[in-house]
């Protein structure tokens, strides 16, 4: 994973073959330049910790860890709501990351405190490709990215060649 003081810790992914641009769901879209799991936002830490110690404690339990095997869901998200970035939008691709849970578990150790996972989640499409829309927990999930109907999460599967490129 990638530790940044202040910033996202993200676990990087390689996801090839998705096209550059499709049009799903009344808009176009295009392909994200680079591909991850946020593991831990700022957001997730607020209050979590004494400020001058609490990325030092970030640093220390999420570095040399992998959240892997990291697998994509066959669900489909639209995000079309960000607090401060009111025309992004985004379509999201719900993932497991099966060693989440023991960051967390180890992270809520370490501050003292108890954190809860976000929803994982790739961002794979948005209306800017250099960025992306955060999502901490379910709550935002529900309000930001509803489920899609069976329809629209076809048709977005079909633009995006999913079971091809994403599938089992």
């Amino acid at each position: 994973m990638n530790v940044v003081a202040g910033h996202s810790v993200v676990a990087p992914l390689l996801i090839e073959g998705l096209p550059e641009r499709i049009d799903a769901l009344g808009s176009s879209w295009e392909r994200k330049v680079e591909f991850h799991l946020t593991a831990i936002s700022p957001a997730k830490l607020d209050g979590a910790g004494d400020a001058e110690d609490l990325w030092r404690i970030v640093t220390r339990v999420a570095s040399n860890r992998s959240l892997g095997p990291i697998r994509v869901r066959d669900e489909v998200r639209r995000v079309d709501s960000h607090p401060t970035k009111p025309q992004l939008r985004t379509l999201i691709v719900m993932a497991e990351a099966f060693g989440m849970r023991t960051l967390y578990e180890d992270l809520s150790a370490a501050l003292r405190t108890r954190l809860t996972p976000p929803p994982a989640h790739i961002t794979l499409y948005s209306s800017d490709p250099f960025d992306g829309i955060g999502i901490d927990d379910e709550q935002e999930l529900a309000e930001r990215a509803p489920r899609l109907s069976a329809a629209e999460q076809a048709e977005v599967m079909d633009a995006i060649a999913f079971t091809r490129i994403l599938g089992d």
